[in-house]
């Protein structure tokens, strides 16, 4: 006997109806996936205002703020920072951070002798203080700290600088400054050239015979470092020697700007 089977036939229009609906679930997700990834609000940019001000701004735009005092060498009360930043998105009633400035503030200079240069600076960042390291002869291990200025356990402001030498590991050696007044000028020079020193002569009006030593500066017997040079200069005049001959007329000579 044959079995009639009602032949199966699709819905005109194409698609199934469970199809269908399963279309119009994924146009629904896809719709509101679409409206969240869209959703939140603008961060107001508080960077510069007043504390008080930052607060109300943040606060009116349905934000929660957090505040934090920082040294800084802006005006003291203001914001100098702000986590996220202005014009950032973020959404109603979550958190913002604002760093406000109490002022530069003070710090201790640290200890350095006997650092090296890398764990010295490293020490003045954390303190918001500047290093400026040079490099000077002595008899320290090369690269490390012998003179910090200012010195240890001075109170400087936050963002100072701190100066301090290196020993490149070699001394200097020392010398004493030849006993010149009365000798000859070109006699002063020879001395000082024998001795390693650098030296300017300057021509000063005297009663005493013309072309001889009637000054010099450091004194004789002072040590100094040899090799120094000498210049006119009156802060830098003690450490190097310097020799002066008398002249005649006075109208044609050179006050020295240290006399």
């Amino acid at each position: 006997m044959n079995t009639f089977h009602p032949s199966r036939r699709e819905p005109a229009g194409g698609t199934p109806p469970r199809r269908r609906a399963w279309a119009f679930l994924a146009v629904a997700l896809a719709t509101v996936s679409l409206v969240a990834a869209c959703g939140g609000d603008d961060v107001p940019n508080v960077v510069g205002m007043n504390a008080n001000d930052a607060v109300e701004t943040l606060s009116g735009a349905g934000f929660t703020v957090d505040q934090r005092l920082v040294f800084s060498d802006e005006k003291k009360g203001q914001v100098v920072s702000q986590t996220p930043s202005g014009g950032e998105s973020a959404d109603e009633g979550e958190t913002i951070e604002i760093s406000i400035s109490k002022g530069a503030g003070t710090v201790t200079v640290p200890s350095l002798n006997g650092l090296s240069a890398d764990v010295a600076g490293t020490q003045l960042a954390h303190l918001g203080l500047k290093g400026t390291p040079k490099t000077v002869p002595g008899s320290a291990p090369e690269g490390t700290v012998v003179a910090p200025d200012p010195a240890a356990g001075t109170t400087v402001d936050t963002g100072s600088a701190v100066h301090y030498n290196l020993s490149n590991g070699k001394k200097t050696e020392m010398v004493s400054v030849p006993q010149l007044v009365g000798l000859s000028r070109y006699d002063a020079q020879a001395q000082l050239d024998q001795v390693g020193l650098s030296y300017t002569v300057y021509v000063v009006p005297s009663d005493e015979k013309v072309g001889y030593v009637v000054a010099q500066d450091p004194p004789g017997g002072t040590p100094i470092d040899a090799g120094r040079t000498c210049t006119s200069t009156p802060r830098e005049a003690a450490s190097a020697a310097r020799a002066n001959r008398s002249v005649v007329p006075a109208a044609t000579v050179q006050h020295p700007p240290w006399g």
